[in-house]
Order: structure tokens, then C-alpha cells, then sequence
């Protein structure tokens, strides 16, 4: 990004600051988790200082639509703002409004979809959308251009359009994180939180802590957040599921929790309290330089 726009929102968490929060230990830090050359080592960080990657929500420079930061600022800050209020209303187990749910259900939505993982889908699958575009109007193009226009018609999306090819991916992907289509699914969810204080083993969460055990639309898909040590949001189609978590032991239900939050990890896991290593060596995947200072 420009140097001359220094108030850009560079730094883009897409694990917020408010729900690391609830990992913090008396020194005000999580305890990172990470797997480097087979070895697990751990650090201690504050919220503000890990889940984050410069620039991944950022459009190009050269693209004047929008403001650079309009993913971080007027997307997902609001989201997140938002968010801290509706977790605690979640935990203390109380009534959401409409509007509230329509939030909470966005704020689902996003903790799956902002990952540098499904950023990095989304710009590989606009790329090839607009390929296919582009070369489907390769001969209306030359049919159709003026002598003075670009000679194909990247040139003239390059030349008309500056910045939007490279910030196409991300724009579409904040569009859908704010819209309603994909939330507006969750919404036809039942849900519930889950209390696991009486488990012997707290939660963990991860830098991609939304575990989807099936698609949205498959009736047996159940969608889970952990909330903080001893908290869970749970979103499911099928009463049996719901059954089968409550009827399980807590610290089962944690035990699974953690597998799968592990499993589906970036690079970091993120504690409240020291967990084996031999937990991590099992579950947790290789990481190297993932934009996050070491």
C-alpha cells in the first residue's frame, strides 16, 4: 500500500482481538501453540499480536472504488464490534434479538470465510472466473473496438478499470461475508450454546476455529464455535445431534472439540491453560512463515 496513506487498517486480524480475549491468561497473553519442523513450540502472545496478516484484506492500490480498507473498516471491525456484545449475551444464555441473530449469524459466516486460506481461495477462483470472462469476449471485443482502444480486452479492463482484476477475489468475498444469502441459511438453524465447566479439559480454538462437519445445506451439518475455555456455540438441523452432544460427558465433548479445531488449524492453536504435546503432535499440521512474526 501507498506510504503517503498511512491510516490505513494494514494489520487485519482474521482472529478478532475481542474473542482471543476470552483465551487471555493474568499476563493478558494466549498461549500459542505452533508445529515447526515436527517440533511443538509455544509462545506467549496478546490478542492484539497474533491471528492477524498485513494487507489480506486490502484491495490494490491501483483500485479507486473503494477505500483500500473497506473489508477491515466497514465490514468486519463493525462485525466484530458487534460480535463481543452478542458472545457475552451467548454465554450468560440470553435472549438475541432479530436483529442480533442476523448479526451473529453474519459473524459465523465470517469466522469462516476471512482465513488467509479462503482469501486465498477466493482470489484463485476469480481469477479464473474472470479468464473465462475475458476470453469469452475476446471476439465481441475485437468486433466492437475503436482503433484507439486497448488490443485485447485485459487491456482495456487494465487501462478502464485499474486495481479491480487484483482486488476482485477479496471484494467478492467481503461482499458475501456482509451480505445475507449465506447467513440468511444459518438463520433457518436451531442453536444453542453449550456450558463445558465441568469438563476436565477447557476448549481451544485456532486462527480457523469454525468447524463445519457437513455443507450448509446437508441436514446433518452441524456448525461450532468455541466462545472460551468453557463455552461452545453449537448451530445444527438435526435434533439427534443436539441429543448426543448433551448426553455426553463434558470433557468428551471437549476432547472432540479440540480434535477437530486442531485439525482444520492454519498454523496456530491458541490456550488458556497448557495442553500435552503429544495432543498437538497427533492433530496439529506443519507450519512455516505465515505473514505473523515468529
Amino acid at each position: 500500500m501507498s506510504e503517503s496513506n498511512a491510516q490505513i487498517a494494514r494489520d487485519n486480524h482474521f482472529v478478532p482481538i475481542f474473542y482471543l480475549n476470552r483465551w487471555r491468561g493474568d499476563d493478558g497473553k494466549v498461549e500459542v501453540v505452533r508445529k515447526i519442523r515436527g517440533k511443538i513450540v509455544r509462545s506467549r502472545r496478546s490478542p492484539k499480536n497474533t491471528g492477524f496478516t498485513v494487507d489480506l484484506y486490502s484491495y490494490d492500490e491501483k483500485f479507486v472504488e473503494a477505500s483500500p480498507d473497506e473489508i477491515e473498516t466497514q465490514i468486519l471491525r463493525p462485525l466484530d464490534n458487534s460480535g463481543a456484545i452478542i458472545v457475552s449475551k451467548i454465554i450468560s444464555r440470553e435472549e438475541l434479538s432479530d436483529s442480533e441473530k442476523e448479526i451473529w449469524a453474519r459473524f459465523i459466516v465470517s469466522m469462516r470465510m476471512r482465513s488467509p486460506t479462503m482469501i486465498a481461495k477466493a482470489e484463485e477462483r476469480a481469477s479464473e472466473r474472470i479468464s473465462r470472462m475475458l476470453d469469452d469476449m475476446e471476439a465481441d471485443y475485437h468486433a466492437h473496438k475503436s482503433p484507439n482502444d486497448p488490443e485485447t480486452p485485459l487491456g482495456w479492463m487494465n487501462a478502464n478499470k485499474p486495481g479491480l482484476l487484483e482486488s476482485f477475489g477479496k471484494r467478492r468475498l467481503g461482499q458475501l461475508i456482509n451480505g445475507s444469502e449465506l447467513a440468511a441459511g444459518l438463520l433457518a438453524f436451531k442453536w444453542m450454546a453449550i456450558d463445558l465447566s465441568k469438563s476436565s479439559v477447557p476448549l481451544l480454538t485456532s486462527d480457523h476455529p469454525c468447524v463445519y462437519t457437513k455443507g450448509l445445506g446437508d441436514p446433518l451439518c452441524l456448525i461450532a464455535l468455541p466462545l472460551s475455555p468453557r463455552h461452545a456455540f453449537i448451530a445444527y438441523r438435526d435434533q439427534r445431534l443436539a441429543d448426543k452432544i448433551l448426553s455426553t460427558k463434558p470433557s468428551e465433548v471437549a476432547k472432540k472439540f479440540n480434535g477437530s479445531v486442531v485439525a482444520q488449524c492454519i498454523a496456530r492453536v491458541y490456550a488458556a491453560s497448557p495442553t500435552p504435546d503429544s495432543f498437538f503432535q497427533k492433530r496439529l499440521r506443519a507450519s512455516e512463515f505465515d505473514g505473523e512474526a515468529a
